[in-house]
Parts: C-alpha cells; sequence; structure tokens
C-alpha cells in the first residue's frame, strides 16, 4: 500500500544523518552530499542541520568538513532566531497572564520545551500559542496593543467570529518581524471542543523564557506533528519525524502510546497516525509496539479514504476527484461540533449545511445532483430553505455590494465560504450560498477571480438563483484575472421586496495543494468580490 508519509531516498539519507548514530549517520550524510547544491536545499532539509551538525561534529573524518562547518554555521542562525521569537512570545504570554487568559505553547514550542528548552536543536519559523475560544477576542486586543498585526489588514468583531467559525488559528507580526500564530482550536483537522479539551486537560505546567505558561503534552505533541504534516498534503515533508522521534524517545519520563492512541481517535487520525508512525519505524531505530499498530487501525472507513495517497499514473499528485472533493468536505464537517448522532443523520445534517436546505429539501436534491442538475428537474423542485433574515434594507438597483473582508456583503454569505480576505471571499468546495434582499432586479453584475494556475487552467462555474433559474461561465486562464459576469433574470424570477438565494456550483474546485501553488487542502473555485444589481 502507498504511504502518504513515505520518504524519498534522499529525504531518508538527510533523516539518517540527523537522528542516526555512528558510520550509519556518516554514511547517509556521504550519500546525501553528492552533488547537493546548499543554497537550494528544501526547507525541510534545512530544517534538519542543526540536528544534523550536533549528530555529526563528533566524528573526527568530519572535523574540518566545509560542508559541515556552514551545518554548523545554519545552526547558529537557527538558534538567534529562535531566541528572538521566544523573547517575544514570552512577552506576550505575560501579558496575556496579567489580563487572565491563560496560554499553552503547541507545536515547535512545546518541542522544545519537552527537549528541556533546546533551541539549537529544533528551529522555528514561528511560535504556535493555544487560548480558549472565549479568550481570542481578549487575546487579539493584547496583541494589538502590544504592536502586532494582521498582515497589515483591520478586522471587526463580526470578521474574526467568521474567522473562528473557517479556521483554527491566526498568524499575527510584531513590528520586527517576529510571528506569533494564535490558536484557538490545537489541530486543523479537528476542530471540536472534545479535541480542545483533551489538549487542555493534559497540559503541563510549563514556561517560556520565564513566563509560566502551559505546554501541550509529549503525546499531543506528537500526534499534532504528524495531524500538521497531513494537513500540508500533497507537501508532506520529513521535519515531521524529528519532532516524533525526539518526543518519543529523548526523555527520562516513559511515553504513553496508550495516550497517543486516545488522542488520535479524538482527533480522528488513527489511520494517519499509524502510517507515519510505520515511515518512522522504517528510517529510524524508533520501537513501536505492534498493539499500537493494531489498536489505530480501528479508523473508520472515512478516515481510511481521506488518508490514501492521491497519485496519478506517473506517481505524481494528482487533483482530487468529485467524490473526494465530497468526501474531503464531510470529513471536515465530521471534525467540527456536530451534535447528531448516528449515520445518516449525520449525512443528511451535513447535506443540509451544504447546501443550506430544510432538511425535508435534502433527498430531493441530492437526486437531483446525483443526475447532473437537469433543467428541467430544477423547474420541478420545491425546496425548503434554512431560515435566514436578511438586512432590513434592500440593495438598489445600481447598488453594489462588497464581499471583501470587513464589507456588508459577508453578512449574506452563508454555507460553502472561507474567511473573507482583502480582495474577496472564495468559494469552498462545490457548492457556495449566500442569500440577498434584492428591489426589483433585472440581473446582476459578479465580480469574481478564477482560482487558475498551470495545470488547472479551466474553472466551471454555474450561478443558480432561487434554484429555479441558472447560468453557466466557463472560466479559463492560466493566471488569476478579474473578471465581470453578467447574470440578466428573467421576468418573474424577482419581483418587490424578495429574499433572492444565489448558488455558485463550481464543477472544477481544486486546493491550492494540488495546483502545487501553496499548502492548503480545500477546494476553492472563484473568489467573489461584489455583486451589482442591474
Amino acid at each position: 500500500m502507498n504511504n502518504l508519509f513515505s520518504l524519498t531516498e534522499r529525504q531518508r539519507w538527510a533523516v539518517t544523518m540527523a537522528l542516526g548514530s555512528g558510520q550509519e549517520a556518516l554514511g547517509a550524510f556521504m550519500q546525501w552530499r553528492e552533488g547537493v547544491i546548499f543554497d537550494d536545499l528544501p526547507v525541510a532539509e534545512h530544517r534538519l542541520l542543526p540536528l544534523a551538525s550536533q549528530n555529526l561534529e563528533e566524528i573526527e573524518s568530519l572535523k574540518d568538513d566545509d560542508l559541515i562547518a556552514k551545518f554548523t554555521k545554519a545552526s547558529r542562525v537557527y538558534w538567534l532566531k529562535s531566541q528572538l521569537r521566544t523573547r517575544a512570545a514570552a512577552r506576550m504570554i505575560s501579558q496575556l497572564h496579567a489580563r487572565g487568559i491563560p496560554s499553552m505553547l503547541i507545536k515547535g514550542s512545546a518541542v522544545v520545551w519537552h527537549m528541556d528548552g533546546d533551541l539549537r536543536s529544533r528551529p522555528m519559523h514561528d511560535i504556535d500559542l493555544l487560548v480558549r475560544p472565549e479568550h481570542v477576542a481578549a487575546a487579539l486586543e493584547a496583541f494589538l496593543d502590544a504592536g502586532f498585526t494582521l498582515d497589515g489588514v483591520s478586522m471587526s468583531s463580526r470578521d474574526l467570529l467568521l474567522l473562528m467559525e473557517h479556521r483554527h488559528a491566526i498568524g499575527l507580526r510584531d513590528p520586527d518581524g517576529m510571528e506569533i500564530d494564535l490558536h484557538w482550536h490545537p489541530v486543523a483537522c479537528s476542530r471540536n471542543e472534545q479535541t480542545a479539551e483533551r489538549f487542555w486537560s493534559r497540559a503541563v505546567q510549563g514556561s517560556l523564557v520565564g513566563s509560566p505558561c502551559l505546554v501541550a503534552s509529549r503525546e499531543d505533541c506528537l500526534v499534532h506533528a504528524i495531524a500538521h504534516a497531513f494537513g500540508n498534503r500533497p507537501f508532506v515533508e520529513s521535519r515531521w519525524i524529528a519532532d516524533v522521534y525526539i518526543l518519543a524517545t529523548r526523555s527520562a519520563l516513559p511515553f504513553e502510546w496508550d495516550d497517543v492512541i486516545t488522542t488520535a481517535r479524538i482527533t480522528r487520525t488513527q489511520e494517519v497516525v499509524r502510517q507515519a508512525l510505520l515511515v518512522a519505524m522504517e528510517s529510524t531505530d524508533l520501537f513501536v509496539a505492534d498493539l499500537v499498530f493494531q489498536r489505530l487501525k480501528s479508523a473508520s472507513s472515512l478516515e481510511r479514504f481521506v488518508a490514501r495517497p492521491r497519485l496519478g499514473n506517473d506517481g505524481s499528485a494528482r487533483p482530487a476527484t468529485r467524490t473526494e472533493c465530497f468526501l474531503d468536505a464531510y470529513d471536515e464537517y465530521l471534525s467540527g461540533d456536530i451534535k447528531q448522532v448516528g449515520g445518516m443523520d449525520r449525512l443528511r445534517g451535513f447535506l443540509s449545511d451544504w447546501w443550506s436546505l430544510g432538511s425535508g429539501s435534502v433527498l430531493s436534491h441530492a437526486l437531483f445532483v446525483a443526475l447532473g442538475r437537469p433543467p428541467w428537474l430544477r423547474r420541478r423542485l420545491r425546496v425548503s430553505e434554512l431560515p435566514f433574515t436578511t438586512q432590513e434594507r434592500y440593495l438598489q438597483v445600481g447598488e453594489r455590494l462588497w464581499f471583501t473582508l470587513g464589507a456588508d456583503g459577508v453578512d449574506h454569505l452563508l454555507r460553502g465560504w472561507s474567511n473573507p480576505e482583502p480582495h474577496g471571499t472564495w468559494s469552498q468546495g462545490s457548492e457556495s450560498n449566500l442569500r440577498l434582499g434584492l428591489r426589483d432586479a433585472k440581473g446582476l453584475v459578479l465580480t469574481v477571480t478564477p482560482f487558475l494556475a498551470p495545470g488547472h487552467s479551466r474553472v466551471d462555474l454555474e450561478v443558480v438563483v432561487n434554484n429555479r433559474y441558472s447560468r453557466r461561465f466557463m472560466l479559463e486562464g492560466q493566471v488569476w484575472e478579474t473578471r465581470e459576469l453578467r447574470v440578466d433574470l428573467p421576468p418573474g424570477l424577482i419581483h418587490g421586496d424578495a429574499n433572492t438565494d444565489i448558488r455558485f456550483v463550481i464543477r472544477r474546485p481544486m486546493s491550492p495543494a494540488e495546483a502545487c501553488f501553496e499548502p492548503g487542502t480545500r477546494p476553492i473555485g472563484v473568489s467573489l468580490a461584489s455583486i451589482e444589481t442591474y
């Protein structure tokens, strides 16, 4: 079976020279160095250099090696940057504490704490702090008061609530360029209260540069390291393996694999953790008992399906199919705080949420989708809508409503949208819905930017109005380009003051990772900037 975490030969050499011992590490280094261009090293390999430097510097034959000298220099640079980042984070931890806001170190900073604060061995690009959801607004205010910014973007309380619904963290930067990620959910793939409470209840008391705070447990850190690597698929890099190895082996305290299994079950990452541990055992001297793997095999069929590598015939990453997009969306739905009990009730709840329809219309709409959305059937369907109240004012003819960060249009978005950004709001998944109050509109002008990239040169968009009328657009190109789409509405479709449902159906959504653009697994289609009526 293909393993999502499988290492290339070169990655295996890098891991062995960083974590292996004696002649094994030396042999891996000698193979790895052949043809290496130091200035072009992948980020994952570069961040293994501090460990490799410590591992190899005692070997007599490498005392005067120029490449080892570069390893040592890189380690010093990482150490200096980590010193500056931890001091900035420590100041903020103290300020949060002064405001009665408990915080927890997670990810890299937690791994460093479990390594007895060894900043030299574990480079950190940023510091990740977890606070409880009810403290996010106050914590964000503390960061802003201290001079941190949200990439230069202002954010209202409404924007923050919407962001918290869709994401697990937000990035902040201080005037000196130090970055801190403020989390309200510890794990991106499991944004629910049960997972958060698992991390909070098992955290240990620690500190950062003298500032007291909680630290995620070693076992939770291990699961988190694997889940974070999985979340960047198909860009799963090798640096996760060093965290897993160090957390499991380099401590005088016993490592509790039972706790790993429980955290993996709660976060719905059992299959992901199982695959990663298999690779870790193949690539290092880490030992994991067979019983651990047996218990991790209890993952659901959906978890196993989502964790499968998506490879083309040539072995390279391929775009997700429509079925895979659907199951990814369902898996993400299950990772949130859901109230339904039973498989069918959960699926019905997901479809109702995904399509923004009342539960009584889910089966008929599902049949409509399965049949390919034939126009003749659309006219016969009568669907019940989810309760929704529009603003008191209605969109006048000639008026434009914006869907950029901080704009009023964000209030009208229903399901299937990412968090708003300065350029607009990305549609997410195969369907995205919004509802407007219109007054005698004869048509709409949509300002959108399709997600296009080399290898993904077409997005098919169907705009459905009130579930009765639709207009299809084929958006082609190689780069992002903003376009205006005109949708003429037939007489009688909108009359007087009415709530108007607009549904975007994307035929070919793709995630940024699948387009080799940047990490990000959620398939997106178009960025909606504005809607104008005429």
